[in-house]
């Protein structure tokens, strides 16, 4: 199969399993929810930050999404070691410091630690696992982005 053709399918898989939540039990997403009201509103749970607190938790993040893009391309190009060094790049070690997340509603601080040990999984599994157990695993990672993006809004302190 053709890296392209490889990178369409993994694509389809990911976006499939992760719109209708059909994975692995064993890595099940979490329920995915429209952060929106009918009239537009935005009924996400807003998170007051300091500043520079609410900059560490949007690093944390990009670090996220970079690590998705690599995964995505090393899966792409058939790089398992792209994979789990992108992978492990936002896992457990990637984790926020205990004092800001003691400031987290213990919900975000649950979906954080299991983000981060998802990936730490994801990392393990590129050596034992086969490409569709890494893709399953990826799909039911990003529920976990989309479920804590649609349940929180970050906002600086007043």
């Amino acid at each position: 199969m053709s890296a392209l053709r490889e990178l369409v399918f993994g694509l389809a898989v990911l976006i499939v399993s992760t719109a209708t939540a059909i994975v692995d039990p064993r890595w099940p997403a979490p329920r995915l929810q429209l952060a929106e009201a009918q009239d537009g509103s935005d009924t996400r749970e807003r998170i007051r930050l300091a500043p520079a607190e609410r900059d560490a938790v949007l690093a944390e993040m990009r670090t996220i999404l970079k690590s998705l893009n690599r995964i995505m391309h090393g899966l792409a190009a058939g790089d398992l070691a792209m994979v789990e060094e992108a992978a492990r790049a936002s896992g457990t070690k990637a984790a926020l410091n205990a004092e800001l997340e003691k400031k987290l509603p213990p919900q975000f601080q649950q979906l954080e630690r299991r983000v981060h040990e998802r990936f730490d999984q994801l990392a393990d599994a590129v050596k034992s696992g086969t490409r569709d157990d890494v893709v399953k695993r990826l799909a039911a990672l990003t529920g976990y982005c989309v479920t804590c993006h649609d349940t929180y809004r970050l906002d600086e302190a007043k």
